[in-house]
């Protein structure tokens, strides 16, 4: 099934097609070493410029965090929990959102998880100056779990120019 591949990496944001194979798109990066995409679409964070490629691969740890889309997979392989709102500092980026957790650990438990990708979902980036990024929002994410260098607490820790539709506090009202 081809899929549109949306993309955060340190220098760009990437986007293009591609070929899932896997149940789902986390499992799939979970397991793989690179992403090759066609039709590809790379626009540099630092000056804007596009780079239109018709195939182009990409290791998957230059990916900071990966649009979730495609199917959920199955029902019966979701664990439920606790869900945080959390701000992840994750390369250039900052991600707003609900890290989902165990019962029993928390979202700074996040460095101990045994995959690649954690689940971030009604998730909003920010970009390297703080501006919102053309993502849809609410997304859920993919955030590259190596490559993250912060998370912290989001309640009250963001300003209330970031408000978020549904949320109390600093971040709206409450769901």
């Amino acid at each position: 099934m081809e899929i549109t591949f949306e993309a955060f990496a340190a220098d760009c944001v990437v986007r293009g097609t591609y070929e899932l194979g896997a149940e789902r798109l986390s499992d799939q990066l979970n397991a793989a070493e690179t992403v090759e995409l066609r039709v590809a679409v790379l626009q540099s964070l630092e000056d804007g410029h596009i780079v239109a490629l018709p195939q182009v691969a990409i290791p998957v740890g230059d990916l900071c965090a990966v649009v979730a889309a495609g199917p959920r997979g199955a029902a019966d392989r979701r664990r439920h929990g606790r869900a945080d709102l959390v701000e992840i500092r994750v390369g250039p980026y900052t991600v707003i959102g609900d890290l989902h957790s165990m019962i029993g650990s928390g979202p700074r438990d996040v460095h101990r998880r045994n995959v690649a990708f954690v689940a971030v979902t009604e998730a909003r980036v920010l970009g390297p100056a703080g501006e919102d990024t053309a993502v849809t929002w609410p997304a859920t994410l993919l955030v590259n779990r190596s490559l993250i260098e912060r998370v912290s607490d989001a309640g009250g820790a963001i300003s209330a120019a970031l408000s978020i539709p549904g949320r109390d506090g600093p971040l709206g009202p409450a769901r």
